[in-house]
């Protein structure tokens, strides 16, 4: 599936219009599929449902930064 991801952020970055650096493309992309990769993880760490206290609240502030 990351291979997919990469030969997709490639193809982008080789299809980018001019005014949009490859590299700064390249980056934003990568950052988006890291941001799916851990809303991914978290809603497969949420749907165990059997989180303590502190799983719970470290969940949270992790949703809370993807927020950000």
């Amino acid at each position: 599936m990351a291979d997919f991801y990469l030969e997709l952020a490639n193809e982008e970055v080789a299809e980018a219009t001019p005014e949009i650096a490859s590299s700064e493309l390249l980056s934003f992309l990568c950052s988006g599929l890291d941001i799916e990769e851990k809303q991914h993880a978290l809603a497969a760490q949420a749907a165990k449902g059997d989180l303590t206290t502190n799983q719970t609240a470290d969940f949270q502030e992790q949703c809370n930064s993807l927020l950000q």
